[in-house]
């Protein structure tokens, strides 16, 4: 096995120690410096690879995010839309319905209720609710 030698800040050193600390804790008794460090380097490295590749891959986050609410906001105008025109032709023909307003109010709050069950620790860890 090839042999490595380098030097480290204090803090990555006391990182690397705690680590070490955990493991024997955990019963781990074989655990050293040499071997936690291979881990980290083995992460380190698979990280920067993947990062890597994530870059060569073409994909960006940004225009997909983009894409993504572009195409909600259009989706939410159409169906405000239709909405709209179903309420009207529901009063032209005089067919017993909901209002416009109350819908929207059911709609937000079954929105409001299904993203508070998706997303309730975002907003506990936060210590504030989601808008």
């Amino acid at each position: 096995m090839p042999k490595i030698q380098t030097y480290v800040n204090n803090r990555v050193f006391d990182g690397i120690n705690n680590i070490m600390t955990e493991r024997q804790i955990e019963g781990m008794p074989d655990v050293s410096i040499s071997s936690v460090s291979s881990m980290l380097l083995e992460l380190g490295l698979r990280v920067y690879e993947l990062q890597k590749e994530k870059k060569e891959s073409g994909f960006n986050q940004r225009e997909f995010d983009k894409t993504v609410l572009e195409m909600t906001s259009k989706s939410n105008a159409l169906n405000s839309h239709i909405l709209k025109l179903l309420c009207a032709l529901a009063e032209k023909t005089e067919i017993q319905h909901e209002s416009y307003s109350d819908i929207l109010e059911k709609v937000r709050a079954y929105s409001q209720q299904k993203m508070d069950s998706l997303f309730s620790e975002v907003s506990d860890e936060n210590n504030k609710p989601i808008d």
